[in-house]
């Protein structure tokens, strides 16, 4: 029945509906479309809602509100929701069925059962806003549309001061900051004309294993706090977090100095310098990519830290054995072909290897300071930052050069081959099946030539 209810259908539906399912089945049918439905299916919550409405039944709604109510506090309750992207996603859309349910049809949100506000306060100190920030906005998204939760009612005002303090909170994940925005956007409400609340100000929240709250500058805040507890009150804290707040301040300002290094040589435009807790690696979208620029385009306009004959004298030629397939020699004449690639890999390594190393650096020198700022924030040995950033700038390099200057390097070998190719033998069906022999049978290897550069120049 469940699975047939159509807009056009509904009114059949319902009649059938109050037909076919008594009352005394109303508590299983309510667990059934709690679990088996809104948890799992959010677009069809307003189709369900609107077939209850024809429904027209008191008892059921009563059952159905309870079940959802019930199986709210039950994830609330697990554990589950701080590692299980599956709980977090059945919880939040449960939040938008009771939202739905309740205040978007103008009925009350029972505080005895679910309260948002003291459950944020409860999810900050326990390292729960992961969860619970999601739930609770999607409770209150059906507000704008409802007569009495509109803002600027009390209540929900005073919900949107809390997650205006949350908000402001530092290194707060940008996911949750992303939540409190869609739902104040969702409000019309701007966030800057809602005073914060002071209400998390004095609570203590979990550090260790925290999802709420980002590494970077966690001296700032968490220090901050630690001072002021009592020793043995949080026995769960590190050696590295009870450490005096002077040496943990002077740590703060001497990292960044020491990861500049590494991003300080390239140039980069200001509109591809990595922000806050953007994934770095989504800057390929903002520098030009490399088959759009040619070189030299990017050496006149970027300037670069290398030149060609610095790279190309990087170049590991002892190592360089190219594969010659056996049956080339039934294709045509007998000619030197492991001479033929070593002339027509170093043309091509000259046309493409300097846009694609300097872009591979760019990426990897910013991405290499995001992540240390991050990982290394309480790290007290400066040596140990200077190696891990070393090595790392070192293999996000190479791995983004092997993977950025795949296709470019196989257009500029099937050009350069075509070229020298012709002048030496006749046949364009022969030709191009040669050519894609030896371009497939060496194209790793020249992947792999420019790999070894970008890691070797970036780690000079």
């Amino acid at each position: 029945m469940i699975n047939n209810i159509s807009i056009s259908n509904m009114e059949a539906k319902a009649k059938e509906f109050n037909e076919v399912i008594q009352e005394q089945y109303y508590p299983w049918f309510a667990q059934y479309m709690v679990m088996k439905r809104a948890s799992i299916e959010p677009n069809f919550h307003d189709l369900y809602l609107k077939f209850f409405d024809k429904v027209n039944s008191k008892s059921l709604n009563k059952e159905i509100l309870k079940a959802t109510y019930e199986n709210c506090k039950v994830l609330l309750r697990s554990n589950l929701i701080k590692s299980s992207s599956e709980e977090r996603s059945l919880l939040k859309n449960l939040g938008s069925w009771l939202g739905k349910f309740t205040i978007g049809r103008n009925q009350a949100l029972r505080a005895k059962e679910i309260d948002p506000k003291s459950l944020i306060v409860e999810a900050y100190e326990k390292g729960l806003m992961i969860a619970v920030i999601p739930f609770t906005s999607k409770i209150l998204e059906p507000c704008q549309s409802s007569i009495a939760y509109r803002p600027p009612n009390p209540w929900t005002m005073g919900i949107l001061s809390l997650l205006a303090e949350i908000y402001n909170l530092p290194n707060l994940k940008m996911n949750l900051k992303f939540d409190i925005e869609v739902l104040f956007k969702n409000l019309t409400v701007d966030i800057k004309d809602v005073k914060p609340t002071s209400l998390l100000k004095d609570r203590l929240r979990e550090v260790e294993g925290n999802p709420d709250f980002s590494n970077k500058d966690v001296t700032a805040s968490q220090t901050h706090v630690v001072a002021e507890v009592p020793s043995g009150t949080i026995p769960s804290l590190t050696h590295m977090e009870q450490q005096p707040e002077i040496n943990i301040t002077s740590r703060a300002m001497s990292l960044p100095n020491i990861l500049n290094q590494y991003a300080a040589p390239v140039r980069l435009p200001t509109n591809s310098m990595v922000e806050d807790d953007k994934v770095a690696l989504m800057m390929p979208e903002q520098v030009p990519s490399l088959t759009q620029v040619s070189p030299a385009q990017t050496q006149s306009t970027s300037p670069s830290p290398f030149s060609v004959n610095q790279l190309m004298a990087a170049i590991p030629r002892e190592e360089i054995r190219f594969k010659i397939n056996p049956k080339l020699g039934s294709l045509g004449p007998q000619l030197q072909y492991s001479k033929i690639m070593d002339l027509v890999l170093d043309k091509a390594n000259r046309e493409i290897m300097l846009p694609v190393i300097q872009r591979s650096v760019t990426i990897a020198s910013r991405t290499t300071k995001e992540l240390i700022l991050k990982d290394y924030a309480l790290e007290s040995d400066n040596n140990t930052i200077t190696r891990s950033a070393h090595l790392m700038v070192g293999t996000l390099a190479g791995s983004l050069a092997h993977v950025t200057c795949k296709e470019p390097l196989r257009v500029a070998l099937y050009s350069n081959l075509r070229n020298l190719i012709q002048n030496l033998m006749s046949g364009s069906e022969t030709i191009e099946q040669l050519i894609h022999t030896l371009i497939n049978d060496n194209l790793d290897l020249g992947c792999a030539i420019i790999e070894a550069v970008a890691t070797r120049q970036v780690a000079s």
